[in-house]
């Protein structure tokens, strides 16, 4: 198109010049025109000039006349020219104008020719700045799509971490979660700000650095009884309290989790071949299991606690023993074959003779009784004086090793025979082993060491280095090695002459079982810890296996009103946007979430849950930190307005204020029961509670009670202040809502609902109050009483109510699974779907645009427009409370599990744990390193060195101080500006624990593991303030335990350090003195505790107790004592 307007323009040229040539015709014309006038003029001239000749010379004239005559002839002839001329110049003219005319038609086309060609010259450069327009669009939309397709490809990262970490695969998890967050961090921000990928990737990560670092901690839920190799070494067994059955690899990584026992599982045994695994259990039952975990049949018949299990040399019978006094036969399909009656009391163990043929079993009734395979007893072995523990026969058969509480070990011949008695240890013989090659026994006592002994009796040499009673002695398969597990939480290894070699330490409770897999390169250890060990022979640990397992009702918004959080029961937090949309889900808590709550600063979640915890959370969903120190459900959890205090209220009758980083500042002791509620003031100054107790105490932050209000006549679930602090609002089972001046003034009370009202809270302007009832109701009141609308939709109780920090919106929680928001003119705006199950608690967070919301299943975490960002799974029980932090970057919840958790919102902190767990892992392992370049950062691994100190104090608080220590090196390390000794750092944080651990083992009545706990935090601290509460736990507990003797200190440790508030704990060391025998001590101390404001029945008791210790009687039978145990 451009050179046919090159063309055209050319064209206008040339006829351009055409005119020009014609318009020098034109002007010659006219000059000849021109010319022709002048010689027109000059001929008018001279015929004048004849005339005036012919006046003068008329004599001329005929001369003249011819002159004349030729003049006129030559006049005549120029006129003919001038005429000629005329006309000549006529016709020029003309033919000039036609040409003219012409050319101005030719002048014309071109010109529009030339309009066209540059009107198309417009268009193409239009067209081509479109072109380069739409080429430019095409671009940013090829490389958008490149980003979102990058996006997708973290989201689908992250969902496959998840599938990788529910599939029992968490180190892959976490290396893919890594990956995940590391392609997060080079992408634009804006890419994936609106499509939550962060949250996604965040909550992916966040479970798997917390699940290896379960398994680099290996904490148990429950103890560990029993752990076994199975005949290739390939795969461990473990039997726990918390009433599964674990099988693992041998480099750690969990296989499968067997789930069908009802109690603890006591005992486990691979067959022969090793294709199927026996476990017995405290629900009395025998179950046989497939290697991969399919259940095969279950072997009911005792009547008690089958605490021993084994199979025939052929694999073909099964013996059990059981609490029920019998040993029990079984086909391996299940078949029972017959029931061996004899004993009197309680077997321990069962054991086969190599050949199969004879049955060993050791009872509570002190005997050993040898049984032929078809149940014919062949002879009872007398001679203990106590229960005998252990059993076991010599490689050929014909020697019997029995262990028993009598502090001796016995050999007999397979007649029943006995050959000798080895003498030599202190206390009970728990463990009793034959070396391979049956001519070394190692025996294990409760006096702390291990005794080697020939054949004949004599003592070879005695293993001397543990601090606690030994639970378990094993020899190595090529006799070389011994190694033993004890209470002081070690395992140690020795050499066959006795010469210690080295101690293997890692966990934080007694070591109960110690096995050498069957190439002898392996050891497994059991702990009360909770977790199972692998170590190398050299001590080396090579892994921690961590998996066994042993309602909040809140909804609030987020200060700028864009998010609101609910708590759950069904264990986590949601969040929600506005609209309902759900955005995440805060997973974790073990159980019901029942409180919920942001930080003011918007950085944090608090969430309060049945699982005895507080957890923390960044508003990304990260786990910072659980608080651990409740013993019972935690209900409620709250900030202070400075966001660096959480309040937390928990069945314990305790209120607990702990810093932001988890430490615990001190504990709130008043109240007679549950405590439902807790709620600082606005200047954080001073905590209101409520409790089932009926009253609702008002607290310093330093812990001082200020007054106590008195006046519902039944549980106060929910306690609320004013926003100028100076009116608190009370919600009581009673149905009413009181409102109290801060002095304690009763001001007025709302009498309105028709059944418990569970939740109150102020509108931000202090005019308007909100109360959830479980009438499935809200109503809206004024100030003075006066009753403004009820609100009503809701299927089930409501169990919270919330104003948005705007005052315009109300959200509500309840029972039926939903969320509801609310106009405050009581329409309704939108119900949030999402929980599973009733929703406990909801929060917002400060900036309003995430909501936390704890329910019976998860945390989840929401935009404020509805969309899920991600599920905190953590808690072990329903969420019943949930919190911000003021800053936003941490999430509290409490939960039925008893436990706080701290969750971290921050994905590059969990990128740094993910990457310090994976330390030891990456460089030996090539071909994981592609895609974790983070890990090898070292500028962002430094810049991030302080994440690794909040997990590291976690790591101690769970008693694994040397992780701790080595985490904290790690941090020093790499910031050298972290002013914070490693070792003091892991020890002031790892002492209370063990005393907190100490605790729970005496409640347990494992009373030597208590001691042993209480012993370690004192070992770890010298200077450790243990509290009078923590040593009459230890005290009460260890005297209905039978270890009144043992424990005796603890009593008057307790009763010291409360000078004028000892009664309860005289009333503990009245039970221990009683037991030891001093009875004069003991009535002095119940007569002390019947001075003490406790119950009727509790005072007929005591005064029972007295007047029977005053006859000179017992008073406290096996029955009695039982009874105590639940009080």
């Amino acid at each position: 198109m451009l050179t046919g307007a090159i063309a055209a323009g050319f064209s206008a040229w040339q006829s351009t010049q055409t005119v020009i040539a014609a318009n020098s015709e034109r002007d010659q014309a006219v000059a000849a025109v021109k010319t022709a006038r002048q010689d027109n003029q000059q001929i008018s001239q001279e015929n004048q000039t004849l005339l005036d000749q012919s006046k003068k010379s008329e004599q001329n004239v005929r001369v003249a006349s011819r002159n004349l005559a030729q003049s006129q002839q030559q006049a005549q002839q120029a006129r003919q020219r001038a005429q000629q001329a005329q006309q000549k110049l006529q016709q020029n003219v003309a033919k000039t104008k036609t040409e003219l005319t012409e050319i101005q038609r030719e002048y014309r086309s071109a010109q529009a020719a030339s309009d066209k060609a540059e009107q198309n010259v417009q268009v193409a450069n239009r067209e081509l700045s479109t072109a380069r327009a739409e080429r430019q669009q095409i671009l940013t939309k090829v490389n958008l799509a490149s980003l979102m397709i990058a996006a997708a490809d973290v989201r689908l990262k992250s969902a496959s971490s998840k599938e990788e970490f529910l599939s029992g695969e968490p180190f892959k998890a976490l290396l893919t979660g890594l990956r995940a967050a590391q392609q997060l961090r080079q992408l634009d921000r804006s890419v994936w700000a609106k499509d939550y990928t962060q949250m996604q990737t965040v909550a992916a990560l966040q479970q798997a650095v917390y699940r290896v670092k379960e398994q680099n901690s290996m904490p148990h839920t429950a103890y560990v009884y029993s752990v076994s190799f199975s005949p290739d070494g390939q795969t461990i067994a473990s039997g726990s309290l918390d009433n599964t059955i674990k099988l693992w690899k041998r480099d750690g990584t969990l296989i499968t989790t067997l789930n069908g026992h009802n109690e603890s599982v006591l005992s486990v045994s691979f067959s022969p071949d090793g294709q199927t695994i026996a476990s017995g259990s405290a629900d009395k039952t025998i179950k046989l299991w497939k290697r991969d975990g399919t259940l095969i049949t279950t072997l009911s018949g005792h009547n008690a606690f089958v605490s021993s299990v084994s199979f025939s040399p052929d694999g073909q019978t099964i013996a059990s023993g059981s609490l029920d006094k019998t040993i029990k036969l079984w086909k391996r399909d299940g078949t029972l074959i017959t029931t061996l009656n004899g004993h009197n009391d309680s077997v321990y163990n069962v054991s086969f003779s190599p050949d199969g043929q004879t049955i060993a079993s050791g009872s509570a009734d002190k005997t050993i009784k040898l049984w032929k395979r078809d149940g014919t007893l062949i002879t009872t072995l007398n001679g203990h004086n106590n229960s005998v523990w252990s059993v076991s026969f010599s490689p050929d058969g014909q020697t019997i090793a029995s262990g028993s509480g009598d502090s001796t070990i016995k050999l007999w011949k397979r007649d029943g025979t006995p050959t000798t008695t080895l003498s030599g240890h202190n206390a009970a013989v728990r463990s009793v082993s034959f070396s391979p090659d049956g001519q070394t026994i190692a025996s294990g006592s409760f006096d702390k060491t291990i005794k080697l002994w020939k054949r004949d009796g004599t003592l070879i040499t005695t293993l001397s280095g543990h601090n606690a009673v030994l639970f378990s002695v094993s020899f190595s398969p090529d006799e070389q090695t011994i190694a033993s597990g004890s209470g002081d939480s070690t395992i140690k290894l020795w050499k066959r002459d006795g010469t210690p070699t080295t101690t293997l330490s890692g966990h934080n409770a007694a070591v109960r079982s110690v096995s050498f897999s069957p190439d002898g390169q392996t050891i497994a250890s059991g702990s009360f810890d909770k977790t199972i060990k692998l170590w190398k022979r050299d001590g080396t640990l090579i892994t921690t296996l961590s998996g066994h397992n042993a309602v909040l009702f809140s909804v609030s918004f987020s200060p700028d009103e864009q998010t609101i959080a609910s708590g759950s029961g069904d264990s986590t937090i949601k969040l929600w946007k506005r609209d309902g949309t759900p955005t995440t889900t805060l997973s974790g808590h073990n159980a019901v979430v029942r409180s919920v709550s942001f930080s003011p600063d918007e950085q944090t979640i608090a969430s309060g849950s049945d699982d005895k915890t507080i957890k923390l959370w960044k508003r990304d969903g990260t786990l910072i930190t659980t608080l651990n120190g409740h013993n019972a459900v935690v209900r409620s959890v709250s900030f202070s307005r400075d966001g660096q205090t959480i309040a937390s209220g928990s069945d314990d009758k305790t209120i607990k204020l702990w810093k932001r980083d988890g430490t615990l500042i001190t504990t709130l002791n008043g109240h007679n029961a549950v405590v439902r509620s807790v709620s600082f003031s606005r200047d954080g100054q001073t905590i209101a509670s409520g409790s089932d107790d009926k009253t609702i105490k008002l607290w310093k932050r330093d812990g001082t009670l200020i007054t106590t209000l008195n006046g519902h006549n039944a549980v106060v679930g929910s306690v609320s202040f004013s926003p100028d602090g100076q009116t608190i609002a009370s919600g009581s089972n009673d149905k009413t809502i009181k409102l109290w001046k801060r002095d304690g003034t009763l001001i007025t009370t709302l009498n309105g609902h028709s059944d418990s009202v569970y939740s109150v809270s102020f509108s931000p302007d202090g005019q308007t109050i909100a109360s959830g009832s479980n009438d499935k109701t809200i109503k809206l009141w004024k100030r003075d009483g006066t009753l403004i609308t009820t609100l009503s939709g809701h299927n089930a109780f409501v169990s919270s109510v919330s104003f948005s920090p705007d005052g315009q919106t109300i959200a509500s929680g309840s029972g039926d699974s939903t969320i509801k928001l609310w106009k405050r003119d009581g329409a309704l705006i939108t119900t949030l779907n999402g929980h599973n199950d009733s929703v406990y608690s909801v929060s917002f967070s400060p900036d309003g645009q995430t909501i936390a919301s704890g329910g019976f299943d998860t945390i989840k975490l929401w935009k404020r427009d509805g969309a899920l960002i991600t599920t905190l799974n953590g808690h072990n029980d329903p969420v019943l409370s949930i919190n911000f932090s003021p800053d936003g970057q941490t999430i509290a919840s409490g939960s039925v599990d008893n436990t706080i958790k701290l969750w971290n919102l921050n994905l590059d902190s969990l990128a740094t744990l993910g990457c310090y767990w994976l330390r030891d892992y990456l460089p030996i392992h090539a071909e994981a390193q592609p895609g974790l370049e983070i890990c090898q950062n070292q500028s962002f691994l430094n810049a991030n060195a302080a994440t690794l100190v909040p997990p590291a104090r976690e790591l101690a608080k769970a008693k694994d101080v040397e992780g701790a220590i080595q985490m904290l090196q790690e941090a020093v390390k790499r910031d050298p500006n972290l002013k914070l000794n490693p070792q003091t750092e892991a020890i002031t944080f790892a002492a209370p624990a063990f005393v907190d651990r100490g605790k729970e083992l005496a409640k347990a009545g494992a009373i030597e593991a208590a001691l042993s706990s209480y012993a370690k935090a004192q070992e770890l601290l010298p200077d450790l303030k243990i509290s009078a509460k923590s040593w009459d736990t230890l005290c009460w507990f260890g005297s209905l335990n039978g270890s009144a003797k043992q424990v005796l200190f603890a009593c008057e440790n307790a009763v010291s350090l409360a000078p004028g508030n000892d009664a309860e704990y005289r009333n503990s060391r009245g039970l221990a003195r009683a037991l030891t025998g001093n009875s004069a001590g003991a009535i002095a101390d119940f007569q002390a505790y019947l001075k003490s404001e406790i119950s009727d029945e509790q005072k007929a008791q005591r005064q029972r107790w007295i007047d029977a210790l005053r006859s000179g009687q017992n008073p406290f039978t096996p029955k009695e004592l039982e009874s105590l145990k639940n009080q």
